[in-house]
């Protein structure tokens, strides 16, 4: 099944996954914040990239990007910003897509930040 996670509920049996796809279950760790699904959605991905979950990043609770490309001006480590402009090119890849650069990221990237992505790739979807 090739699913798109368009069809989210609320997990109400674990509070610290908030969200899930009604479809095929897959549970994103989003946390508890009550925040509309594009909001929600992006912040799963935020938290899928272990560099930016421990970091403690968030993408806000507004459906769009401005406090969330703040981050693009504080010190990261280059795998960190990687993972920001990849986050941002998912939401806006009309404006983000040349701040992302795919080789230089993947080569930055441990595996566990790389496993998201490969997440992403087999099954892409954009804001």
């Amino acid at each position: 099944m090739n699913c798109k996670h368009n069809h989210m509920v609320e997990n109400k049996g674990d509070p610290s996954h908030a969200w899930k796809c009604a479809d095929c279950g897959y549970v994103y760790s989003a946390g508890t914040q009550e925040v509309n699904r594009p909001a929600r959605k992006m912040q799963a991905l935020i938290d899928s990239f272990p560099c930016l979950k421990m970091r403690g990043l968030k993408w806000g609770d507004q459906a769009d990007c401005k406090q969330f490309k703040k981050w693009l001006k504080v010190g990261l480590s280059s795998g960190e910003y990687d993972a920001v402009c990849f986050v941002l090119m998912v939401w806006d890849h009309f404006t983000y897509a040349k701040k992302f650069q795919l080789a230089h990221a993947v080569s930055n990237w441990s595996q566990d930040n790389r496993e998201p992505f490969a997440r992403w790739v087999a099954n892409p979807w954009f804001m």
